[in-house]
This record gives C-alpha cells, structure tokens and sequence, in this order.
C-alpha cells in the first residue's frame, strides 16, 4: 500500500502542500507541520490564493517555505484553473515526493490534477475544521522519529 510504503520511504525531496483558501484553521496544521520538516532539511512549497488574508497569514510560515502565490482573479473559473497550473507546474523537472491538501476544496482540485498528470506521488490529507489532533494523522508518516533528520 502507498501508506506503508511511504512510511519506510525516506523523506528527501520536496513536499508540496496546497492550502485553499489559507485560514486560521489551516494555519493552524500547516504552520508547525512545515516547521517541522524544515527542521529536518525539507524542502517545501505551498500553493495558495494571493489575497489579503493570506499575505497576512503566510508571515507565520516558516522562512524556509517556498510560497507560490496565486494572483487572485474576478471570474471563479479563471481562478481555479490558475490555482491547478500553478500546482501543475510543480510537477514540472523533478516531482515532488508528497503532496498535502488542505480541506475539501484542497483535496478535490489536487486529486483531479493529479489525476490529469498520472502521478502516483504520495498524497496527504487534512480535513478542514477537524480540529488540530484529527487534522495531524496523515502527518504522523512524516514526523516518525528517526535517528537523523
């Protein structure tokens, strides 16, 4: 199973996470997660909207995340479909060796993405509005204790 495979697959690479939209509630997962892996040298980006809320909530981001931000559009469609480029284009070269979304809308644009580029690379998901300890599982592959980083 991708689970258990993952679980034993060491962790190099890059970890993309798509957080749509970006709040408290998902700042409140993604903010210690990508902490966390870049205590250990992961490397990361984050897909999210380029709005007001989210500029002001991505300074609590760790330094060492990438950020890949979304101009924000009038027409929804034009949005959603800049959002899955953008995604997409992380795909380009290298892939990453995980992805983690971020609530419902995340998981389900993601998932057709990904289904449009035939990848099998490890997905991750949190539920929005879970609460932090429900929200937290999907990570504890990411986060086993190791002798090293």
């Amino acid at each position: 199973m991708i689970a258990h495979r993952s679980a034993e697959w060491p962790w190099r690479g890059r970890v993309v996470h798509l957080a749509l939209p970006l709040d408290e509630g998902v700042l409140e997962l993604l903010a210690p997660a990508t902490s966390a892996l870049a205590r250990c040298g992961q490397t990361q980006s984050v897909v999210l909207f380029d709005d007001v809320l989210s500029r002001a909530l991505q300074e609590r981001l760790d330094d060492a995340v990438s950020v890949v931000r979304v101009p924000a559009q009038d027409n929804p469609l034009l949005q959603w479909r800049a959002v899955a480029d953008a995604f997409a284009a992380l795909f380009d070269g290298v892939p990453p060796s995980a992805v983690h979304m971020y609530g419902y809308t995340a998981s389900r644009l993601g998932e057709r993405v990904l289904q449009d580029l035939d990848s099998r690379v490890p997905r991750l998901h949190s539920p929005a509005g879970g609460g932090v300890a429900e929200a937290l599982q999907p990570l504890a592959v990411l986060a086993r204790p190791r002798t090293s980083c």
